[in-house]
């Protein structure tokens, strides 16, 4: 896990005693990667009710509200603190848009989530297509709709180690769980989903 830099603990030091600008430039120095964490993880079916921009607004506003206890505490590094901030912001919306209105959203056209793209062309790349019938595109067009069978929490841990590359301790704070149930998540998740690709002749036993 990397630690924070001394000028960050300064400023978290500083925000700590009340200093507003400083929580203000902590937050800006991480917003760039957060928003494309965000916009990697917003569902298709929030996308014309939520902008990414939204979530990252609402992330600073949590974040800054629960600033005091997490100093207190420091249980991670600040930039995993706001990336475990945004993870839950975004389960809150897809549990308040999508569960409790079904009907009207889950109804939409359906169409593949960046994350599952992005896990897709993570595995593909390391892979050679079956076939030299089927392009490389079908390929991580194929490989990402079997991603999406997976439980969301896989399909969120393939995310952060192969396409992100956090370490296990990385997505143990980030999901809050233990380093060793995550390595234990990753692998099952490697194992369903290696278990697709062969169910569908994307890949040899």
């Amino acid at each position: 896990m990397v630690s924070d830099s001394s000028n960050t603990n300064q400023l978290l030091h500083r925000a700590r005693a009340g200093d507003t600008t400083a929580f203000t430039e902590l937050f800006a120095r991480h917003e760039p990667q957060l928003k494309q964490f965000i916009q990697r993880r917003m569902d298709v079916r929030l996308r014309s009710r939520l902008d990414a921009s939204d979530v990252l607004q609402d992330t600073h506003m949590e974040a800054f509200r629960r600033f005091d206890d997490y100093y207190d505490r420091r249980p991670m590094p600040f930039h995993l603190w706001l990336c475990k901030n945004a993870y839950e912001r975004l389960l809150n919306l897809r549990r308040d848009h999508i569960t409790t209105q079904r009907r009207s959203i889950v109804r939409e056209q359906s169409v593949l989530d960046p994350s599952s793209h992005a896990i897709a062309v993570a595995f593909v790349d390391q892979l050679d297509s079956p076939s030299e019938q089927v392009s490389k595109l079908e390929f991580r067009q194929r490989v990402a709709e079997l991603v999406r069978q997976l439980p969301d929490l896989d399909q969120e841990v393939l995310l952060l180690r192969n396409v992100e590359g956090h370490s296990h301790q990385d997505i143990a704070c980030i999901l809050d769980i233990e380093p060793a149930a995550a390595r234990k998540r990753y692998a099952r998740a490697l194992i369903k989903l290696e278990r697709l690709l062969v169910e569908s002749d994307l890949l040899d036993e």
